[in-house]
């Protein structure tokens, strides 16, 4: 999956999600499909990134690494293309269209 750097991701509408940790991981409940889903460190700083505002891929991820302290390079980029593909599949992201440009 090619990241489209205008499109803007946000949790899919009525996301209701409940948290739990063991070990290093993290489940995530999904109250609206009733799916369970086991998450590694980068994933779950995804989704909680997206908890609290919609992002462009590259805001999500200077997010993610800000909260991890990690830095972003071309393996995490491609590892954040297929969580989107990923989460956009299990339907827990929408992609919001991006604005047209304003004609001036």
């Amino acid at each position: 999956m090619t990241v489209r750097p205008a499109v803007r991701w946000s949790l899919a509408p009525g996301a209701a999600l409940r948290w739990r940790s063991w070990d290093g991981l993290e489940v995530v409940y999904d109250e609206r499909s009733g799916d369970t889903h086991l998450l590694e460190p980068v994933a779950a700083a995804a989704i909680r990134t997206l908890e609290a505002a919609p992002a462009t891929a590259d805001e999500w991820i200077a997010c993610v690494t800000a909260r991890l302290g990690i830095a972003p390079d071309d393996e995490l980029r491609g590892r954040f293309a297929e969580l989107i593909a990923r989460f956009d599949e299990l339907g827990l992201i929408v992609a919001d269209a991006p604005e047209p440009p304003h004609a001036d």
